[in-house]
């Protein structure tokens, strides 16, 4: 037995570059012989289903007492194999396998002795070449069938095999007729095709086996190493939080003492970074000052300073260094400070750190100024805020009832078409609903702090749009006058703050204007006189300009009008220059001014021009559907309405008011859901917590998240988390066909 996993062996591992010992060896040839015994069941199987067969066929054939005697020998030899089986069961627990197959294969050989002797039973010198093919194709099949059960080993193949074939070839060869000679070479060239493959798959096997148990025994030898590691890692981090455990203790009883001292303290590392500060220091710099450079807190540089104290101590050794220093807070406020170091040392007398003691000499005075100043800007970033959430607020209010206006338009005009008197009331309305919804986003675009969504639009369109506006906000005295070519003028922008700078710059320009003037708003594609900087690529941009003929600006004035905080008395309102400054420069634009006292301004736009794309090919949404929708809206116009919508395009709809409703329903397994539509807003349970818990009732379900307010944080972390689309209130039918015909079709 050990001659045949040897040989294995070698041949294995020549291929395989892995080194194996003699007990891994044994290990992989016992997992061979396990299958070996796990294939018993099949043989035994295949030997009945096989002995059935020829008998039946043959029972006319061959002379009964000779099938009779050649069934009995099979029932032996298959009884014989059951108990080699049953023996390897009982005693593989306390026996190696290698002992134990001598009787296996010794079964196994039995009973590929019996099989040869079918070609003497069953196949006479009289029987028909018919009859004999019969009983040779059986024979081979069965041999072939051995492949699999019996390959592994080998020599349990051959011990098989070998009499079956050899039998049928000498057989075949002593008859006289050609036919039989050739029989009995198929059968030789197919006994050495088989123990070709047998060999094969033997050989495949024992590698595998071999391959498993190596790197089974490399892993857990690797595991355990690691094991050791994590362990010794985690003892590292235990000393390493109980030391931390007493540095904290440590220090929070420094900050009792130190805290109300009205002096700062701070230790400060060889490389100038503060390890501790106290509360006093914190409030000066932030809590954000430990960790950084000591000069970076002081006086915002990036080098240590020259009059600095602390490299003093850590250069000479000096034990007490006394000096002032002039420095700034985190507020940007000049400050001066009295800073006395002193040396931190080791056991060894070794300096490790410094100690400095800051004293704030700056008047107390200024100190309160700042502090009121600071109160007063808080209270007008607190102001700004509550405008933009009311603004915020107010644009998904109007936004939800412009969904019902819209949506019970489309159904009227719908079920209306014929009439034209009403389709002529109609128009206007949806008309008036679309410059809601416009600025309804305007007011969302606010809301958001001024995030940026820009998108490709003409720049001459984009005007004509904004002029309504623009003129409804001057005085009677000055007249508007668009001088706009018949151009394309493709810009990038967002809409919301490109109408903000216009509003700005004109509302400057009307201010500018006492008595009877104009303002002539110009965009011009490729302005070739001059531009804002030497060189630049005016092919490459669009000029919007606005020109009044009011009071103009001297020279002192146009080149201090984008300081930030500087104004004039007509140069006051608005966004400021400074803020239209930044929004062009953020759009990848420039921005110049012409003045002339007495003669007028001329504020010059440039804009980068938008990369002009060919138009896409646009599907038309099917306005029909089939499946069944979960409608989740908890306001009442606004949920009858879609539902409306939706069953018009062909859906079933069920309809939750809340999230608790929502859940319910999709618990419900006798109701199938293809799709759900959820409004981020919900009296219990907004979107973002609800999305979760549906998608784990329902995950083959679909959501379009839907709500009033613009695609922002809350939406998209919705999007991010898994649901498929987004759609914004107001939503026209064709809008809501299409992205719900888009998300379904995508469905798998």
């Amino acid at each position: 037995m050990d001659s045949e996993p040897g040989i294995i062996t070698r041949l294995c591992l020549k291929d395989l570059a892995i080194e194996a010992t003699s007990g891994q060896k044994q290990q992989a040839f016992a997992a061979l012989l396990d299958t070996l015994y796990r294939h018993t069941g099949v043989g035994i199987l295949g030997t009945i289903i096989s002995v059935a067969i020829l008998a039946y066929v043959n029972y006319f054939q061959v002379n009964p007492r000779a099938l009779t005697c050649w069934i009995a020998l099979m029932t032996a030899a298959v009884l014989f194999r059951f108990f080699a089986a049953r023996h390897y069961k009982k005693r593989i627990a306390h026996q190696p396998p290698e002992k134990l197959y001598g009787l296996m294969l010794a079964s196994i050989i039995v009973i590929g002795c019996c099989w040869a002797t079918a070609v003497v039973f069953l196949v006479p010198a009289d029987a028909s070449m018919a009859h004999a093919l019969f009983v040779v194709i059986v024979l081979c099949g069965m041999s072939a069938g051995a492949l699999g059960a019996l390959a592994v080993p080998l020599s349990a193949y051959l011990g098989f095999s070998l009499p079956v074939l050899l039998a049928i070839s000498v057989r075949f060869a002593v008859l006289d007729h050609p036919l039989h000679l050739a029989v009995s070479l198929v059968t030789l060239l197919f006994l050495g095709l088989t123990v070709n493959i047998a060999l094969r798959i033997n050989r495949n096997s024992y590698r595998l086996h071999l391959m498993n148990i190596v790197f089974e025994e490399k892993v857990a030898e690797r595991t355990q190493s690691l094991h050791k590691v994590n362990h010794e890692l985690e003892s590292r981090v235990q000393e390493v939080q109980k030391a931390r455990q007493m540095l904290e203790q440590e220090r929070d009883r420094l900050e009792t003492i130190t805290g109300n001292i009205g002096a700062g303290l701070a230790v400060i590392s060889r490389d100038y970074k503060i390890l501790w500060a106290n509360k006093v220091l914190k409030e000066i710099f932030d809590d954000r000052c430990e960790g950084q450079p000591c000069f970076y807190n002081f006086k915002r540089e990036k080098g240590i300073c020259p009059e600095c104290g602390v490299s003093r101590i850590f250069e000479t050794g000096a034990e007490q260094v006394i000096h002032e220093q002039a420095g700034s807070d985190n507020r940007g406020n000049n400050l001066w400070f009295q800073i006395v170091a002193t040396p931190i040392k080791d056991s060894n007398g070794n300096v490790t750190a410094a100690l400095s003691l800051v004293l704030p000499i700056t008047e107390k005075k200024q100190d309160e100024a700042m502090r009121q100043r600071m109160a007063r800007e808080l209270e007008q970033v607190r102001k700004i805020e509550a405008i933009a959430t009311l603004a915020g607020g107010i644009a998904h209010q109007f936004n939800n009832a412009l969904t019902a206006v819209v949506g019970n338009l489309e159904l009227l005009q719908l079920d209306y078409a014929h009439d034209e008197n009403l389709a002529t009331y109609i128009k206007p309305i949806f008309d008036s609903a679309a410059k809601m919804t416009q600025w309804t986003r305007q007011l969302l675009a606010y809301a958001e702090g001024g995030k940026y969504r820009p998108q490709t639009v003409s720049l001459v369109v984009f005007i004509k749009e904004t002029l309504p506006l623009l003129r409804h906000s001057l005085p009677p005295h000055i007249e508007m006058i668009a001088d706009l070519e018949n151009i394309e003028c493709p810009v990038h922008i967002d809409l919301a703050q490109m109408q903000m700078v216009l509003s700005s710059i004109v509302a400057n320009a009307a201010e500018a204007i006492k008595r009877q003037g104009t303002i002539r708003l110009t965009c011009r594609d490729g302005e070739s006189d001059k531009g804002p900087l030497p060189g630049l690529d005016l092919d490459r941009y669009v000029c919007l300009s606005v020109i009044d003929n009011g009071q103009g600006m001297d020279e002192e004035t146009r080149k201090r009008v984008f300081e930030p905080f500087y104004t004039t008395k007509f140069y006051g309102r608005g966004l400021g220059m400074a803020a239209v400054y930044g929004i062009i420069k953020n759009h990848g634009g420039y921005i110049t001014i012409e003045s002339e006292k007495g003669k007028g301004t001329a504020v010059h736009l440039f804009l980068p021009r938008a990369s002009e794309q060919e138009p896409g090919e646009t599907l038309e949404p099917a306005m029909t559907g089939s499946g069944t929708i979960l409608l989740i809206e908890d306001e009442k116009p606004v949920r009858e309405i879609n539902q409306a919508i939706l069953e018009r395009l062909g859906y079933k709809v069920i309809t939750a008011e809340n999230g608790s409703q929502a859940l319910d329903l999709c618990s419900d397994d006798n109701e199938h859901f293809d799709l759900a539509l959820l409004d981020l807003k919900l009296p219990d349970i907004d979107g973002a917590a609800l999305f979760p818990k549906l998608r784990e009732q329902r995950p083959e379900m679909k959501v379009i998240v839907c709500s009033g307010y613009s695609l922002d944080g809350a939406t998209q972390a919705i999007l991010d988390a898994g649901a498929e689309d987004f759609i914004q209130k107001p939503f026209s039918m064709a809008d809501i066909a299409a992205k719900i015909e888009k998300v379904l079709k995508n469905m798998p």
